[in-house]
């Protein structure tokens, strides 16, 4: 069983499909996944690494480690140090807030230890999901009647045409669009074709 994220389903937006041997389920994405779509394209870790060291170099030169200063440029060094500080650290912060809830969700089930046993209750708090199967969205892969994929390498696009007339489309970009090709293909074998 795998997950790809960041799909575009057209209708139907943005959803997470999740492959198994039969067939696949579509998702609608939850709130974890928004947040972290738009946390790594809001502060990529590449840009938090670099904002860091700047942090770094520049209250090195503060401190008169790295050359001196004169007196009118260490205000505006350090007004400066500090704003990349704070780009640091709020992104570091809001890109583990799912984790943070998540351990906030287990602290809670270990105080509310005998309520566990509501079913309701259980899937609440520990956001269980049932099994793609029997998941509302499950497409078996008997319902595809074909299937046509294109793409240039960086957008990857299959459109469905179910057996009862129906139609999807998936877009994807990047690694997300390759996996999604590559799965579609394993599902569906020579009922996929190139457009």
């Amino acid at each position: 069983m795998s997950t790809i994220r960041d799909v575009w389903a057209e209708p139907g937006g943005r959803v997470v499909l999740t492959f198994t041997a039969e067939g696949y389920a579509a998702d609608q994405e939850t709130w974890e996944d928004r947040w972290e779509r738009r946390s790594k394209r809001l502060f990529p870790m590449k840009r938090l690494v670099i904002a860091l060291g700047v942090t770094f170099v520049l209250a090195l030169s503060i401190r008169g480690v790295i050359g001196a200063l004169s007196e009118a440029l260490v205000f505006p060094t350090a007004v400066v140090a500090v704003l990349f500080f704070l780009y640091f650290a709020i992104g570091m912060i809001l890109r583990t807030l799912p984790e943070y809830v998540g351990f906030i969700g287990f602290l809670l089930a270990i105080v509310t230890f005998p309520l566990l046993v509501i079913p309701a209750y259980r899937r609440l708090l520990l956001r269980t999901k049932p099994p793609a199967h029997e998941r509302r969205g499950f497409v078996h892969a008997g319902r595809i009647g074909r299937a046509e994929a294109s793409g240039d390498g960086e957008e990857t696009t299959v459109t469905l045409w179910f057996t009862d007339g129906a139609w999807i489309r998936y877009t994807a970009r990047g690694p997300a669009g390759r996996e999604l090709l590559a799965r579609f293909r394993h599902l569906l074998g020579d009922r996929i074709s190139a457009g």
